[in-house]
C-alpha cells in the first residue's frame, strides 16, 4: 500500500521528504481526493471508503490496525482482523483503480 502511494506521488511529480504513507496520503488527498473513493462490496450490499480518515488521525483506522498487528505482537494481534483486511484490500483496489 505505502510503495502504491509513492509510486502515484511520483507519477505525479509530488515531492515529499518522509517516505511514509501519513506524508504520501496527505499529498495525494489534496482536496479530498482520496477519502472520497468509495467501493461496492457486492456480498454485503454495501459501501467502503477505505481512504477516509478520522478527524485528526494522519491515516485511515485500517491502517492504524496494520501497524499495530506488526509492530506489536503479540498484544497487536486482535488489530488483525476482517473488517481491517478489508478495507486494506478496498484501499489498494481504489488505488490500483
Amino acid at each position: 500500500m505505502e510503495n502504491s502511494l509513492r509510486l502515484l506521488c511520483d507519477r505525479l511529480s509530488l515531492p515529499y521528504n518522509n517516505k511514509d504513507f501519513p506524508e504520501y496520503y496527505s499529498l495525494l488527498n489534496e482536496d479530498d481526493v482520496m477519502a472520497k473513493q468509495w467501493v461496492y462490496c457486492t456480498k454485503t450490499d454495501s459501501t467502503l471508503s477505505p481512504l477516509q480518515i478520522d478527524q485528526g488521525c494522519p491515516t485511515p483506522f485500517w491502517w492504524r490496525g496494520y501497524n499495530g498487528t506488526k509492530h506489536k505482537l503479540p498484544d497487536g494481534l486482535k488489530q488483525g482482523n476482517l473488517k481491517n483486511t478489508l478495507y486494506a484490500v478496498a484501499a489498494s483496489y481504489t488505488l490500483l483503480c
